[in-house]
């Protein structure tokens, strides 16, 4: 008996080993992989943003390797001072704001703006399909 408990907790031990607790799940995730549809890119303070016209238009963007995602935080800077942070909205396939819309079906999301009387305004979208975060930083100017 003594033998076989000695064997069964080798087998314990090898099963232990190889299967790890490593981040290996936490790893696995591909980073996002995105198509656009913008006008354009501008860089202030070291961070890329999309342009967008001050007459408003729209962008659309479809995720090539997710087929779903939503909203995880929306945050909205005017004249320099940040106007709404929002973070796990209700319904998290949409966002709307007097100054974004946020839409999302399927792997394609659609960010409207309306035309603009501030000096610069900036937007912070990050999306998730889970464990996996994008972030799209808009900025509507000039």
């Amino acid at each position: 008996m003594n033998s076989n408990f000695r064997k069964m907790l080798l087998v314990l031990a090898l099963f232990t080993m190889l299967c790890g607790c490593g981040d290996e799940y936490d790893m696995s995730w591909e980073s996002m992989k995105w198509k656009s549809e913008v006008f354009g890119y501008l860089t202030k303070d070291g961070k890329k943003y999309i342009h967008v016209p001050k007459y408003g238009d729209r962008c659309i963007f479809t995720c090539t390797n997710y087929n779903r995602f939503w909203v995880s935080s929306v945050a909205i800077t005017e004249d320099g001072s940040t106007v709404i942070h929002y973070e796990n909205p209700d319904d998290r396939r949409i966002f709307k704001d007097k100054t974004i819309y946020v839409e999302i079906e399927s792997n394609k999301m659609k960010v409207y703006f309306p035309p603009s009387c501030a000096k610069d305004r900036m937007f912070e979208v990050v999306v998730t399909a889970g464990d996996i975060f994008h972030t799209f930083r808009f900025m509507q100017s000039e």
